[in-house]
């Protein structure tokens, strides 16, 4: 198994998918994306939100 994810990992890096200059930028984009995530979900429990019967679009309010 070990030997087939390293072939598979170098038949990637040898197509061009690794690009050095961008693993510092991807780590940031995952960071940031978590950070979005965890804010969402903590505005979501902050703030109700309710699904309108009769238009099918999520209502930011307390009474839909």
């Amino acid at each position: 198994r070990g030997r087939r994810r390293r072939e598979k990992h170098v038949r990637h890096s040898s197509l061009g998918l690794l690009v050095p200059e961008l693993i510092e930028v991807a780590h940031r984009v995952y960071v940031a994306r978590n950070s979005l995530v965890s804010g969402l979900s903590q505005l979501a429990r902050a703030i109700p939100g309710l699904r309108c019967e009769l238009c099918n679009e999520v209502h930011i309010v307390y009474v839909g």
